[in-house]
């Protein structure tokens, strides 16, 4: 698609110049991907992969909205990479009804994040790296400080299971050995570990063949509070963010 807009003058010259570096090596790799070579990589038809690209570069503000699908794949990065050029490139990012956005597809995978639920990430999406906002948390969370060097993410957690950095794992309501990409190592880590503590609402998930200990948890909604999913009615489901307060 960024062979089709650089082909057809549908970038934003004015925007790449004054926020973006590194496109003229970009340029480079696109023009070795003309619609006829990836058409036959990625089994779609090339005249599929021009209309694409021209009806981005034409809209005038074109929405990327997209969920595991991209995210959770050995490649991952690169797939968000891949959309983020293309916004870059033609100057959809910071306009209305333009960007491109990462939509999470997991139960309260967003609600984790919002309160601090990742190994990098203080609440409210504060840096743990950054002093002053580790500062602000801790006089908000009433201790002496908080500490300055992240966790593990999921998959450096799981190499530390197999190498037995790390012994023991409690994995809540989600299920990595189905989920996580490279799933053959994924697996090999939860047999390997000392001890695995699932806890889950369902006691036939992949991941619960690995359980030493399986301890029950309330689906969303059988609780109460507030949960922040990408799916209206039903976790996992492709939609806008929502709010849902209280059991339902």
């Amino acid at each position: 698609m960024l062979n089709v807009l650089i082909g057809e003058s549908l970038i934003d010259p004015l925007y790449v110049e004054a926020h973006t570096s590194g496109f003229a090596v970009l340029a480079e790799i696109a023009a070795k991907y003309p619609p006829n070579v990836v058409a036959e990589t990625c089994d779609v038809e090339a005249a599929d992969i021009v209309k694409a690209a021209r009806w981005f570069g034409n809209a005038g503000a074109s929405l990327s909205l997209y969920c595991q699908g991209l995210n959770q794949s050995a490649h991952g990065t690169h797939n968000n990479a891949g959309i983020i050029h293309l916004h870059l490139a033609t100057g959809q990012i910071g306009k209305p009804g333009a960007g491109p956005f990462s939509l999470t597809g997991q139960p309260n995978a967003m609600g984790g994040r919002e309160v601090g639920g990742l190994a990098n990430l203080l609440s409210a999406h504060r840096d743990l790296g950054n002093p002053m906002h580790r500062a602000e948390m801790a006089r908000f969370w009433g201790v002496p400080f908080v500490p300055g060097k992240p966790g593990k993410s999921a998959v450096d957690l799981f190499k530390c299971l197999k190498t037995g950095e790390i012994k023991s794992v409690w994995i809540a309501c989600t299920n990595p050995a189905q989920s996580l990409p490279n799933q053959a190592a994924v697996r090999e880590a939860l047999q390997a570990a000392d001890y695995v503590v699932l806890q889950e609402a369902y006691g036939n998930t992949d991941t619960a063949d690995f359980a030493d200990l399986l301890l029950p948890a309330s689906g969303w909604g059988e609780k109460h509070g507030t949960v922040t999913n990408s799916g209206a009615a039903s976790p996992g489901a492709v939609g806008g963010f929502t709010a849902r307060r209280g059991a339902t």
